[in-house]
């Protein structure tokens, strides 16, 4: 009987380990850019952009929806608490110039076209208000050659 107790608490104490690890955690987008690995958006378009840096942040006063919330080209529609800052055109944000991490990215008031990776990938449409997620090795950088905005993004990381 006295093992069987001893056990117990044993278990007991390291369930309230884990579960004291697990509400600890912290949210894994990076928000203060140092260095170069870090998401960066270009705007050249004719429209408001509107970025991220605290995608899924629980404290951010908005909500995003994001169609690749894990980045990259898979689909993975979340719509995540965010902040929206306003990115006019011939601006750029992120990277150490600016010191932020860009999460995301939109246009709110039009939908834009979307290339990701290669000049070859199959382009997308996305309405206006629907966010595409960067990673913080990756730049979106958006023109508009004629009619909506149309964005490209290129993978930083080396080979």
């Amino acid at each position: 009987m006295r093992l069987r107790s001893r056990l117990l608490g044993a278990v007991t104490a390291s369930l309230g380990i884990l579960v004291g690890t697990a509400v600890t955690a912290v949210p894994a987008e990076a928000t203060v850019c140092t260095t170069i690995n870090c998401g960066i958006v270009r705007n050249y378009s004719k429209a408001v952009m509107h970025t991220t840096v605290g995608l899924g942040n629980s404290d951010a006063p908005g909500r995003c929806d994001v169609w690749n919330y894990g980045g990259g080209t898979a689909r993975q529609w979340v719509n995540a608490k965010c902040d929206q800052i306003a990115l006019s055109l011939g601006g750029s944000r992120g990277g150490p110039a600016t010191g932020d991490d860009i999460d995301a990215f939109t246009f709110n008031g039009t939908s834009y076209d979307l290339r990701m990776y290669s000049e070859n990938a199959p382009l997308q449409t996305w309405g206006k208000g629907v966010w595409t997620k960067i990673r913080s090795d990756e730049t979106a950088q958006c023109t508009q050659p004629a009619g909506r905005p149309y964005c490209f993004i290129t993978d930083r990381s080396p080979l």
